[in-house]
């Protein structure tokens, strides 16, 4: 076992407390296969074999595993190193970034104004983005929460063939703002990190505080997430993660360390504990009205009514969507290995994140699945 995967820590918690589609169909009958199982006393170690393979074989330098059932958690376990240069292990506090896990959480910003009374879903863009383009006339905010806007994807903006250092908003917002729609409102389907950049330009503008305010206002601070923000990269972050990336066979630092003002499609800096906490929140029925939960749940019907696909999978408001059988599974994945899937109907979740990024492989799907794997031979 090398040196940086020779740390399987484990503990327990109570109550209270561009990605690979092809894997996704195992994953989740996984899921649908353990919300009917119960969970019996198994081998810690069965786990952690089972974990530290798949990263050894995918060359993860650390990971953080969560299965929340109803109220208690299932699960937690800490494998590995948060950072190579230092050795740092993996702790039950350790501040992983989520990357594009962050957009459900925009997504039910979006939503909590939307109960306040502060904004409606087919509102126009226009109504709320000064200098709209006459392009986005039909472009509406569920458009821009179920990726059906037209507005190209992409979102790492580059000025003279180098990365910038820092970009704001509007900085953003003048790469993208007039270049053509790929299809008009409604009638496609395209994953889109600017639709996501507009959805937190209207937060703060419904709202009249930072994104980062009100997301720390509205849903960290109440949920229990303490240890959960909004990216700076200003900011020192206690046992905060590195981030890596495999190039070559070779492990290095990743590189994507843009300052944004706005990182409202992948700027959550959390833990295990905290989504573990999120997800028993929403088992709870919080924070939103069920029917605007159930809204965000559901596919997202296109003009002609057909249902939207993303990237090929189902798309609602801010989640990714999966039905296998009775059983309908929502979450979403970041690109820096992270995910996070929820059962409504059975409670359940599953939580996985990881230090490396997934254009060096779908690891973290792969850690998803050997922690089925466990849980469904812990349940027979």
């Amino acid at each position: 076992m090398s040196q940086w995967l020779s740390y399987p820590h484990s503990f327990r918690l109570h109550s209270a407390c561009p990605w690979s589609a092809a894997l996704l169909p195992s994953l989740v009958t996984l899921i649908a296969m353990l919300a009917v199982m119960t969970t019996a006393p198994a081998r810690a170690d069965e786990l952690d074999d089972l974990v530290t393979a798949q990263m050894q074989a995918h060359r993860v330098p650390g990971a953080a595993i969560a299965v929340v059932r109803q109220d208690r958690v299932l699960l937690r376990r800490d494998y590995g190193l948060a950072n190579l240069e230092t050795q740092t292990p993996v702790r039950p506090g350790t501040v992983f970034d989520l990357a594009s896990v962050t957009k459900p959480f925009t997504a039910t910003a979006i939503m909590l104004l939307v109960q306040d009374g502060k904004l409606h879903l087919d509102d126009p863009v226009s109504a709320w983005i000064a200098d709209a383009p006459e392009a986005w006339k039909l472009i509406t905010i569920r458009h821009l929460l179920s990726h059906t806007s037209g507005i190209r994807g992409g979102g790492w903006v580059e000025a003279d063939g180098s990365p910038l250092l820092h970009i704001t908003a509007q900085r953003h917002l003048k790469d993208f703002i007039n270049s053509p729609l790929s299809f008009e409102p409604g009638h496609g389907a395209q994953y889109s990190d600017p639709g996501y950049l507009l959805l937190g330009m209207i937060i703060e503008k419904a709202s009249g505080m930072p994104y980062r305010d009100f997301m720390q206002q509205r849903i960290f601070t109440p949920s229990g997430m303490g240890s959960t923000r909004i990216m700076d990269r200003r900011e020192i972050v206690k046992d905060h993660a590195s981030c890596y990336a495999l190039r070559d066979g070779t492990i290095e630092n990743d590189r994507r360390v843009w300052q944004h003002d706005l990182p409202s499609y992948f700027g959550m800096q959390s833990t295990a504990n905290d989504l573990a906490r999120w997800v028993i929140l929403l088992n709870s029925g919080k924070p939103l009205d069920h029917a605007l939960q159930q809204q965000m749940w559901q596919p997202t019907s296109l003009a002609d009514g057909t249902q939207a696909k993303v990237d090929g999978e189902l798309y609602g408001l801010g989640y990714f969507i999966h039905d296998i059988g009775a059983q309908r599974a929502v979450g979403h994945m970041g690109f820096h290995g992270s995910l996070c899937y929820y059962i409504p109907a059975d409670q359940l979740g599953i939580i996985v994140l990881t230090n490396l990024d997934t254009d060096s492989g779908p690891h973290h799907q792969q850690i998803a699945m050997a922690i089925f794997q466990y849980l469904a031979a812990a349940g027979h």
